[in-house]
């Protein structure tokens, strides 16, 4: 029997946090980066959360969320390394008025939503996932 797998993207946290429940409608990212995802445009994808975690990026991360208004949870309450949404690729942009935009280019998301989550290592850019069953991005 062959396994349904789906994409997915791998996100540190919090900013993976920050797209399923904080409004975070773009994910920056290389030039290079972005000419991979445009065949994804359209798809919905898991979004995962990363494994890695650094205590100085997060406070970084604090401050700027500080200025939207957005409060993640500790980094403690955090999910991390696995699956904690799933999101649309709306487009792949190169600039944007969204305040989460810092470029130079962008994968537009959007159609958050937050799924159980489930253990599953990360990989760069796209990557592909079988979910555990009755569970679908």
């Amino acid at each position: 029997m062959n396994e349904v797998r789906f994409k997915a993207l791998s996100i540190r946290q919090p900013w993976a946090w920050a797209v399923v429940y904080g409004g975070k409608d773009v994910e920056n990212r290389s030039q290079a980066a972005v000419k991979v995802m445009a065949k994804a445009v359209g798809d919905r994808i898991f979004i995962h959360a990363a494994r890695s975690f650094n205590r100085y990026d997060f406070e970084e991360a604090l401050d700027f969320f500080e200025r939207l208004g957005v409060a993640p949870p500790p980094p403690e309450a955090l999910e991390m390394g696995g699956v904690v949404g799933s999101a649309r690729i709306e487009s792949i942009v190169g600039h944007s008025n969204s305040p989460w935009f810092f470029g130079p280019c962008a994968v537009r998301l959007v159609e958050p939503r937050p799924l159980p989550f489930f253990t599953v290592k990360g990989q760069l850019n796209l990557f592909y996932v079988a979910p555990p069953p009755g569970i679908i991005p």
